[in-house]
């Protein structure tokens, strides 16, 4: 009886530190969706454009912060506490997702960093009027929800399934989403 009881209370602490884990990143992924629409999840009933310009895509324009990994199945947070944004990195080498949003401090602690240098290539960033969107990228495909637009692009002509999405509220980018894949 005491082997088994001992067996149950070892096996009950070794669980904890990834049921803390799950718990701290489930406050996370809540915490960093909220206020997004979920009429923007799922495909599109037609096909996103391509952008004008390819390859278009979020990056990193001095540098990637130091310790920040963007290539491992579970996510990955940043937060810029003075602008008051978000970056969240999902996904293998070969696929996965990535959003930069504005969104209020975390429920748990997340690494700090300046998020200003994240842009797409063409140069599009949160707070990119809508127009200028138009003017880099051409003409979207434009979905409607929640009192918010998200203007759909596809990426990467020799790729299939790759996007690049910007949500737009009072006529501003106030997030930016691609996803990409093999």
């Amino acid at each position: 009886m005491l082997r088994r009881c001992s067996t149950v209370v070892f096996t009950i602490a070794a669980l904890l530190p990834a049921m803390a884990s799950t718990a701290a990143s489930d406050g996370l992924a809540h915490w960093f969706n909220t206020g997004r629409c979920p009429s923007f999840n799922g495909s599109y009933a037609h096909q996103p454009p391509f952008v004008k310009h390819d390859p278009e895509y979020l990056v990193w324009m001095k540098y990637l912060p130091a310790g920040m990994v963007i290539s491992r199945a579970t996510p990955s947070y940043l937060y810029d506490s003075k602008a008051r944004v978000a970056f969240r990195s999902i996904g293998q080498d070969t696929s996965g997702s990535r959003t930069l949003r504005a969104v209020g401090p975390p429920p748990a602690p997340v690494p700090k960093a300046d998020l200003s240098a994240l842009r797409t290539t063409s140069g599009a960033q949160l707070g990119t009027s809508a127009t200028a969107i138009r003017r880099m990228l051409g003409p979207p495909l434009v979905v409607r929800g929640c009192g918010l637009e998200r203007y759909a692009y596809s990426i990467d002509r020799e790729v299939g399934g790759n996007a690049l999405e910007f949500t737009i509220k009072n006529r501003r980018v106030v997030e930016i989403f691609q996803s990409y894949g093999d």
